[in-house]
């Protein structure tokens, strides 16, 4: 697995104001494993890239933000999430 920022996905957690459980229901993982990322313990678990990826799309991110040692940025959270799917919002 590609090295990452362990500390950097807590602080987008945060920033979203998602809960590790929450994490772990829309990234498709248990809490077990977000908790492990978090901790940048993945690899006693086996988690892979493509875990991260859903991650990073669960959290809304930029591919990559969290391979970056740089503290996160209003850019990190500029993504284009496609067109809405109803006309409410």
């Amino acid at each position: 697995m590609q090295n990452f920022n362990s500390e950097r996905i807590k602080e987008a957690r945060l920033a979203r104001g998602v809960s590790r459980t929450k994490l772990a229901r829309l990234a498709g993982l248990t809490e077990r494993q977000v908790a492990q990322f978090e901790r940048g313990q993945s690899d006693k678990i086996g988690i892979d890239d493509a875990a991260l990826k859903k991650i990073e799309s669960a959290l809304r991110v930029r591919h990559g933000t969290f391979t970056k040692a740089a503290p996160l940025t209003s850019e990190d959270f500029q993504i284009d999430i496609g067109p809405k799917s109803c006309s409410c919002c």
